[in-house]
């Protein structure tokens, strides 16, 4: 029988998605020290360090990029998935396509990108260029997508200082 510590620890484990360790279902009594909790997001959420740069995993910048968006416009993020053709929908779609590739360029391919939301590539590159479109030609859509940029920019830097953090007490740990 495993403690939901295992449980959760597997999950982390096999999706590698963040949400899991700040969810307050987790905090109870058989979890081990906080210390280690974030040991644990160190060794098993980021990439390995190349040279001493550390990179947080794609997954999770592209949900603080999809959290943003989806705030933004007022909807939840499991819509973004559906096959819905409503203006709002497509054009938070549509931006989440275009910081994920243009702008904050997170390593995934077109492909990939696009199929995490049940699409093809080529809607992906649509996207794209309509995107383009509207920041050389709409000003209130440029005034909105600054907004986004700068709320998903305060939570890069959020997730960059913690990952500092985590490196700083696991390089104390040794």
């Amino acid at each position: 029988m495993q403690t939901l510590w295992e449980i959760k620890k597997e999950q982390i484990k096999n999706t590698g998605i963040m949400e899991y360790m700040f969810k307050d279902e987790i905090i109870d009594t058989t979890k081990p020290h906080p210390y280690v909790l974030k040991n644990y997001v160190f060794n098993y959420m980021l990439i390995p360090c190349i040279a001493g740069q550390e990179t947080i995993n794609k997954e999770v910048k592209l949900d603080v990029i999809e959290r943003a968006v989806t705030d933004f416009y007022g909807l939840r993020q499991e819509i973004l998935k559906c096959n819905t053709r409503k203006k709002e929908v497509v054009e938070a779609r549509q931006l989440v396509f275009y910081f994920a590739k243009e702008v904050y360029k997170l390593r995934y391919s077109l492909a990939e990108i696009a199929a995490k939301y049940s699409r093809d590539h080529a809607t992906c590159v649509h996207s794209i260029k309509t995107i383009n479109n509207y920041l050389e030609t709409d000003k209130e859509f440029k005034k909105n997508f600054q907004i986004i940029k700068q709320k998903i920019d305060k939570e890069m830097q959020k997730l960059e200082t913690s990952t500092n953090e985590v490196i700083y007490l696991n390089n104390t740990e040794k």
